[in-house]
């Protein structure tokens, strides 16, 4: 199980599900997110995961590289540079593949997870979201965004002597899979 996340509004936009650890789930699940996104090249997208090796290949990193995106890979053994897809990870094998298993086939917890996730986009409470789900957080925001006047788009001005004022960048998080090897048994992210 592969996603990818939206930094900014906690939404999942990239899926991929899998019974290997070869580099395709992931660049599925990319794919995916770029598409529903719509992230053009050199759009400033900074793309955070794990060492995974499916995230360092030589496939994913070129293709990292082609769109723009800056990737934030982190450290060897420490979950806590990629604590927010590890957090995801965990929510996921705790709330559903172990309280809700044993499953019959991969059929199943495929359409499990798809059900999950629709739940998790457009219902489920995030506290960092100010208790609202992904897709009306998101709703909101694009709404804010049509209000505000068009003059009152410029860019804010920085501090003399700073440089110009940085503009925000949209980022994603890449999950490694909750069976991934490298997580271990050093995986005590409580869900939510």
């Amino acid at each position: 199980m592969v996603f990818v996340l939206d930094v900014h509004s906690r939404m999942i936009v990239g899926l991929q599900v899998a019974n290997h650890m070869r580099p395709e789930p992931p660049l599925d699940a990319l794919e995916m997110a770029l598409w529903r996104r719509r992230i053009k090249k050199d759009s400033g997208l900074i793309h955070h995961s794990d060492r995974g090796s499916q995230y360092v290949s030589i496939r994913y990193s070129d293709r990292l590289a082609n769109i723009g995106a800056s990737a934030s890979v982190g450290s060897v053994a420490d979950s806590y540079d990629n604590a927010m897809a590890e957090a995801l990870n965990g929510t996921y094998k705790a709330e559903l593949i172990e309280m809700q298993g044993p499953w019959k086939d991969v059929d199943q917890v495929e359409r499990a997870i798809f059900q999950r996730i629709t739940w998790y986009n457009e219902e489920r409470l995030h506290s960092t979201l100010d208790y609202g789900p992904p897709a009306e957080y998101e709703e909101a925001f694009w709404r804010s965004q049509e209000q505000t006047p068009r003059r009152a788009i410029t860019p804010p001005r920085s501090l003399p002597g700073t440089g110009p004022a940085p503009t925000p960048r949209p980022s994603a998080y890449a999950a490694a899979p909750p069976d991934h090897p490298s997580r271990g048994d050093r995986d005590q992210t409580r869900p939510g």
